[in-house]
């Protein structure tokens, strides 16, 4: 059985950095993400949900083709 991360860890290392993985600059994450939109199915949704959405950056574009998030 693996070990979970707890909270205090990601409070620490978010403390340190609110981008310790540079999820708002790195170029592999920002074609994942496009990536991600594009397989879309539907212009528009009602809801989306982003499980583990960290600093939100995924979830800000579905923001965009989505009413609620």
């Amino acid at each position: 059985m693996s070990e979970s991360l707890t909270r205090e860890y990601f409070e620490f290392v978010y403390g340190a950095n609110t981008d310790p993985w540079d999820y708002e600059t790195s170029d592999y994450e920002s074609r994942k993400y496009a990536a991600t939109i594009a397989a879309l199915p539907r212009e528009r949704y009602g809801r989306a949900l982003e499980v583990g959405c960290s600093i939100g950056v995924l979830t800000r574009r579905l923001a965009g083709r989505s009413d609620r998030v």
